[in-house]
C-alpha cells in the first residue's frame, strides 16, 4: 500500500491567504495552528480575542503576546493590513503588534 504526501489543510489555508484573521482561539486549536503556519510563511497573522477570562480567547490572547499576530479591534484594522500589501512586514516567524505597525 502507497501512502500519498499532501499538504495538511491548514498548511493549505496559511498559504493560500492574503492573511489570517483568528477569532476566538483555543490554546490548542485548529485556527491557532494555522496561524502559527501562516507566521511562519510570512502571511499577516490578525487575532480578535474574546475576553481574557474565556479558555476559547487563550490561544488569540497567546499569539498578540508571542508576536505572532497584530490585535485587531475592527474591520478597518482587517483592512488596513490587506491594504498595505508589500508594506507588511512579512519576514518569517516575524510579526509587528498592530500598534507598532501605525508607527511607521
Amino acid at each position: 500500500m502507497q501512502r500519498h504526501t499532501t499538504p495538511s489543510i491548514p498548511r493549505e489555508n496559511a498559504a493560500l491567504t492574503t492573511a489570517t484573521l483568528v477569532v476566538e482561539a483555543g490554546q490548542r486549536s485548529g485556527a491557532r495552528h494555522t496561524a502559527r503556519l501562516a507566521g511562519k510563511l510570512g502571511r499577516p497573522v490578525l487575532a480578535l480575542p474574546g475576553p481574557v477570562s474565556s479558555t476559547t480567547s487563550a490561544g488569540c490572547h497567546q499569539l498578540i503576546q508571542d508576536g505572532t499576530a497584530r490585535l485587531v479591534t475592527s474591520v478597518d484594522d482587517v483592512i488596513a493590513v490587506i491594504n498595505e500589501g508589500d508594506d507588511v512586514d512579512t519576514e518569517p516567524e516575524t510579526a509587528v503588534p498592530a500598534d507598532e505597525a501605525s508607527r511607521h
